[in-house]
């Protein structure tokens, strides 16, 4: 698990450092370009997009947001690809997180810090910097992210439904 993060780190570090060269615009200019999204870069463009105006303090969302913002620029030059996979791992992801809501309501979550799930991280970004009213529940945060209320749903249809949205952003 460990490696996981330290290539990770590496990539955002690596992303970073092509970004603020003008390294990545040479790079991008050489060629058509295909890049290949995985569950983390998707997990961050989903909570980007939400409020793609908004500034980001995590260094992760911030990169993936340049990353978006580049895709715009270039996109005839840069073909987006991800797999069904890594779909589904962002839609357990956003299953995950609305499972955390359970214990949102208990007086001692907000001390423990920053959760591993980056959905719920940013629901808390986004009402600490008052972007999102204090009376938001998670759950509404997550059906916004999906455009769709969830009422009622077993695990399997939500990682249905939650991979067909996902796919079609």
């Amino acid at each position: 698990e460990s490696n996981d993060f330290l290539n990770k780190l590496s990539i955002i570090h690596l992303f970073n450092n092509l970004y603020s060269s003008d390294k990545l615009e040479k790079y991008i200019n050489s060629k058509n370009q295909t890049i290949f999204l995985d569950t983390q870069i998707l997990i961050r463009m989903l909570c980007i997009l939400y409020k793609e105006d908004f500034d980001f303090e995590d260094a992760a969302l911030q990169s993936v947001k340049v990353l978006i913002k580049t895709l715009e620029k270039y996109r005839d030059r840069i073909k987006v690809y991800t797999s069904y996979d890594y779909i589904e791992e962002v839609a357990g992801h956003l299953l995950e997180a609305i499972q955390l809501q359970r214990f949102l309501k208990l007086s001692y979550v907000a001390k423990l810090g920053k959760s591993k799930n980056v959905f719920y991280n940013t629901y808390s970004d986004l009402i600490k910097k008052g972007v999102l009213d204090i009376d938001t529940e998670f759950i509404d945060f997550i059906q916004e992210l999906l455009d769709k209320e969830l009422i009622q749903f077993n695990h399997s249809e939500f990682i249905k439904y939650a991979s067909e949205r996902i796919s079609e952003i």
